[in-house]
C-alpha cells in the first residue's frame, strides 16, 4: 500500500465529531486527568457508545467512577496483554518430547485438565491446534513461513477463566466493562463466541514465533473485512499499530499518535527497537493496509476464524497499543470484590448479562439501559 496513504485509524479516532466529543468530555472532567487506560478505551469505543457517555455525564458527573473504576478493577488490558507470556499450543511433541513427570495433571479426551484435587479445567486443545494448521497448511497467514508455526489464540487462552460463572457473576467483569464503551449486541457476539470454549479453530490461526510475539504485544492488529457468504473465503487487513509513550495519566482532550502507512513498527531510535515482517516468496515487507486472505475447503470441520472475535481482537489490541503497550507483568488478579463504589455498584448493575425480571427503578428505565430488543448474555 502507498506510504502517503493514511492509516485506517486517522479516520477512525480522529475524526472531527470524536475529537469534539472527547474535549467536552475533558471539560466535564474539570480538565482533570485519567488513567491511560481510559484514554485510550474512550478514543477507541464505538462513536455512539461514546455519545452515550458524554450525554449521561452532562447529566449526572457522578458516574464518572463508574468508568474509571469499571477499567481499573477488570484490569482488562493487562489481561488481553497476558497472552504474549505463554505461547499457544505449538508443534505437537515429537516421540522423544512427550513425557509426563510423576504426580502432574492428566488429561482428559475432551480436552480438560484434571487438577490433582480431581478439578476439571480446560486445556489446551493438541487436537484443535493441528485442525488449525491443517485449515492455514502449516504457514503463518501473514508472512507465509513454514514450520514452525503456532496456533495463536484470537481471544487469549490466559483470559479463558474471565468466562466462568464465577467471573461472569462478579460485580467487576470484563464483559459489562466493554459494554461501556461498545454496543452491548457485539460485546454479547464476543462472549458468546467463547462462551463454550476457546479450544476451536474458530479462535485460532497460525502465526510464525515472531509474528505471535509480535501480535500478543499488540504491534499489529487484523481489521476482519470480509467473510464470503459460505464461509470458505475470509478477508483481514493488516495494520501496524502505533508505539505509544504515554504517561499513566493523561487528559481526554490529549489526541492519540497516528502512525503513516509503513512496512515497520518503529518503537525508538535504537535499531534494536524496530521489527518488520516479511512475505517469504517474494521478499516484500508486510505494509499497514496489507490484505490477507484465509481459505478453507471445509468450513464444518476446519472453520475459518470467527468475525467477532477478530472484531474484538481489532478493538483491544488498539486500545492496549494505545495505553502505552506496556509489557505483560506477572500480576495477581485478585477477587477483590469487598469495596464497591455506590455509583460503580448502580451503574455496573444495571449492566446485566442476562435481561432483568424487572427494573427497580423508574429512573433505571428511563434511562434506557436495557434493551429488551437487542441479544443479551445469558446466565451461564
Amino acid at each position: 500500500m502507498d506510504s502517503q496513504t493514511p492509516h485506517i485509524l486517522a479516520s477512525e479516532l480522529l475524526n472531527a465529531e470524536r475529537n469534539e466529543l472527547l474535549n467536552e468530555l475533558d471539560k466535564l472532567f474539570n480538565e482533570e486527568e485519567v488513567s491511560r487506560e481510559l484514554w485510550a478505551f474512550l478514543w477507541a469505543s464505538n462513536i455512539d457508545s461514546l455519545k452515550n457517555i458524554v450525554s449521561r455525564l452532562r447529566t449526572d458527573l457522578d458516574l464518572r467512577g463508574s468508568y474509571e473504576h469499571g477499567v481499573e478493577r477488570t484490569l482488562v488490558v493487562k489481561h488481553w496483554l497476558q497472552r504474549s507470556r505463554s505461547s499457544s499450543t505449538m508443534s505437537t511433541p515429537t516421540g522423544s518430547q512427550k513425557s509426563s513427570s510423576v504426580g502432574s495433571p492428566s488429561r482428559s479426551p475432551s480436552g480438560l485438565k484434571r487438577k490433582l484435587g480431581g478439578e476439571l479445567i480446560e486445556a489446551r486443545s493438541k487436537s484443535e491446534a493441528e485442525n488449525c494448521r491443517k485449515r492455514d497448511n502449516e504457514q503463518c497467514i501473514i508472512t507465509k513461513a513454514g514450520a514452525p508455526v503456532e496456533a495463536a489464540h484470537i481471544f487469549p487462552f490466559s483470559m479463558h477463566h474471565l468466562r466462568s460463572d464465577d467471573a461472569v457473576g462478579k460485580h467487576y467483569n470484563i464483559w459489562k466493562t466493554l459494554k461501556f464503551f461498545w454496543p452491548e449486541e457485539k460485546v454479547n457476539a464476543w462472549f458468546e463466541a467463547v462462551r463454550e470454549t476457546t479450544e476451536t479453530p474458530r479462535n485460532l490461526f497460525c502465526l510464525s514465533p515472531s509474528a505471535h510475539s509480535y501480535h500478543g504485544r499488540s504491534y499489529f492488529a487484523l481489521k476482519p473485512i470480509e467473510m464470503n457468504e459460505d464461509q470458505t473465503e475470509l478477508t483481514l487487513q493488516f495494520f501496524w499499530l502505533p508505539h505509544a509513550n504515554n504517561p499513566p495519566m493523561m487528559r481526554l482532550s490529549t489526541r492519540p499518535t497516528v502512525p503513516s502507512i509503513g512496512d515497520i513498527r518503529d518503537v525508538g531510535n535504537e535499531g534494536s527497537n524496530k521489527v518488520k515482517l516479511f512475505n517469504v516468496y517474494t521478499d516484500k515487507p508486510i505494509f499497514s493496509g496489507d490484505l490477507i486472505l484465509m481459505k478453507t475447503a471445509d468450513p464444518e470441520q476446519l472453520p475459518l476464524p470467527d468475525m467477532a472475535l477478530l472484531e474484538m481482537q481489532w478493538a483491544l489490541n488498539v486500545v492496549a497499543a494505545m495505553s502505552a503497550g506496556a509489557e505483560p507483568t506477572d500480576t495477581d488478579y485478585s477477587d477483590d470484590d469487598d469495596y464497591l463504589d455506590p455509583i460503580m455498584d448502580e451503574t455496573m448493575s444495571q449492566i446485566s448479562l442476562s435481561p432483568p425480571r424487572c427494573l427497580k427503578s423508574q429512573k433505571l428505565e428511563d434511562e434506557h439501559l436495557y434493551d429488551s430488543t437487542q441479544p443479551s448474555l445469558t446466565a451461564l
